[in-house]
């Protein structure tokens, strides 16, 4: 096995022994002016995975033995009226490399928070793994990273402000954290206003080992009423500059990003729509958000809702890709859709249908595409205790690029029974699934399923059956699948104590078999304590 045990920095080194303290600091908490309250659970398991015949084709690449252990505590209180403070903290112990790319202890999750709006200039206080939403355009994306957000008081009534700051690195481990690898720092200005609407600024500067950019953007939002209709109107404007590598040259990067929405609904039908225009030029690719560079899409949307509570949605699109180039890519598309009731067919029975169509050509002709689908689905229960599904998925794809026509068809059926025996709740769902796919690489498969559940307060036992036989037209790859899963739980008070065994059979039409088992046992204890009182 390849080791999965990166070096770790020293200020990776610093952040895991305040994590390593969090629960320690979590027990210690000050006193609180109302009952502070903490939750969260510890999951201990062990799982050995083996596996015989062709390792290449078995869904576990690891055999072996692996143990497990998963903490995750919530702390949160008040301090005093109008005071809150939060602590998350998650992590595991492990040498699974099912669980993580390392070894040992990991840390995965730290959240702390703490809000004042008692205070003369009230704001809240945010460290640890955050989503940082400032805009679409700017930033809109996990991190860990520390952020304020002021609230000054309001001028006068109907308005409100408030001012967000952040810095912080987008990484997805505390074990090689690495500040400097992907730093943001941003900067959000927002006024609400009864009258006038919502506007806000926002800045936000990145920076990595290719390069740097900034990106700032405006934002506004403005309801109103123009006869029957209700409308809000809403945008953002931005503007980014920066320096990228590309082919070991350093870049200047100017681009600039537009978009417009149209909200509106009649009130005195039930009639509602949208209207959307974006617009982003070439080197507009800002790093906190995720938007296509170099395109421009235009897009109109329609629903109706019907006494019966069924509702139709219609939508039509248009998007064009490499606007700057000779060689732009347009592709337009449309869709409409109902759902709800069939009171007609059966009073508790609902259905769904879809059909969408699409159009993709290049400037140059040779890319020309046209696609086709329809998906319809009808759920009937029979009485409190019964309930079928039927979904069928068609589609057809023509090429005239040299790239082969497609079609495809799905069907699922599934059936659930629910039934009370001597205190014991019972759970039933055959199923049934067949795909197939014609074109290239063309291939069809049948899937019988059982799904069946049975437990009450104490006892659950859970198994599932399924077999599928994958035929392709490239003999050696077809084969057939049989997949059995069987689980029991014992539950008493804040403790539950399982068991679990896995195991996947693939028989091909050539080549060796392969038949691999996981098996293992696990112990979880809920945590749910109150104190301060």
């Amino acid at each position: 096995m390849v080791s999965r045990r990166p070096s770790i920095s020293a200020g990776a080194r610093f952040l895991l022994r305040a994590l390593a303290l969090a629960p320690a600091l979590v027990l210690v908490a000050p006193a609180a002016a109302e009952p502070w309250r903490l939750t969260g659970s510890n999951v201990l398991r062990l799982d050995s995975f083996q596996v015989r015949g062709d390792e290449e084709r078995s869904p576990y690449p690891h055999e072996g033995v692996f143990l497990v252990n998963d903490l995750n505590l919530s702390l949160s209180g008040d301090t005093a009226p109008g005071q809150s403070w939060r602590v998350d903290v998650g992590g595991t112990f492990t040498d699974s490399p099912y669980r993580s790319r390392f070894d040992g202890f990991v840390p995965e999750w730290l959240y702390i928070s703490h809000e004042n709006r008692t205070a003369a200039l009230p704001f809240r206080l945010e460290l640890g793994d955050q989503e940082v939403a400032l805009s679409p355009l700017t930033m809109q994306r996990y991190l860990k990273a520390g952020r304020i957000t002021l609230h000054p008081q309001a001028g006068r009534d109907g308005r409100r402000y408030h001012l967000t700051a952040f810095v912080g690195a987008d990484q997805s481990s505390w074990r090689d954290f690495d500040a400097d690898e992907n730093l943001y720092q941003g900067l959000g200005v927002a006024m609400q206003d009864s009258a006038l609407g919502d506007y806000g600024f926002n800045v936000v500067r990145n920076s990595r080992d290719n390069g740097s950019q900034w990106v700032a953007s405006a934002t506004g939002f403005k309801g109103f009423t123009l006869g029957a209709q209700r409308l809000e109107l809403s945008g953002e404007l931005a503007y980014l500059q920066g320096e990228q590598e590309r082919r070991g040259r350093q870049q200047r990067l100017h681009g600039h990003g537009l978009n417009l929405q149209l909200d509106g609904r009649h009130q005195g039908r039930p009639l509602d729509y949208r209207l959307r225009f974006d617009r982003y030029s070439r080197d507009f690719r800002p790093h906190g958000g995720s938007v296509p560079a170099d395109s421009r899409s235009m897009a109109a949307e329609a629903g109706w809702k019907y006494a019966s509570g069924a509702e139709l949605r219609g939508r039509v699109q248009r998007i064009e890709e490499r606007v700057s180039t000779d060689n732009s890519v347009r592709t337009d598309g449309a869709s409409v859709q109902i759902a709800g009731p069939l009171r007609k067919l059966r009073p508790q029975a609902s259905g769904r249908a879809e059909l969408q169509v699409q159009r993709r050509r290049n400037a140059r002709g040779t890319v020309q595409a046209r696609s086709i689908a329809m998906q319809a689905g009808v759920g009937v229960e029979h009485g409190p205790r019964h309930r079928t599904d039927v979904d069928v998925a068609l589609a057809r794809v023509e090429n005239h690029g040299g790239h082969g026509d497609r079609t495809s068809k799905r069907i699922a059926v599934r059936h659930q029974a629910k039934v009370s025996v001597k205190g014991l709740d019972l759970s039933l769902s055959p199923s049934v699934v067949y795909e197939e796919a014609r074109g290239p690489r063309g291939r069809a498969t049948v899937g019988p399923g059982l799904a069946l559940e049975a437990g009450n307060d104490r006892h659950r036992l859970r198994l599932q059956l399924g077999r599928g036989a994958f035929e392709a037209e490239d003999a050696s790859r077809s084969a057939d699948h049989e997949r059995v899963s069987l689980g029991y739980e014992y539950r008493r008070g804040q403790h539950r104590v399982g068991v679990e065994i896995e195991r996947s059979l693939r028989d091909p039409a050539e080549g060796e078999s392969s038949d691999a088992v996981r098996a293992g046992v696990y112990w979880r204890y809920d945590f749910d304590r109150t104190f301060g009182d």
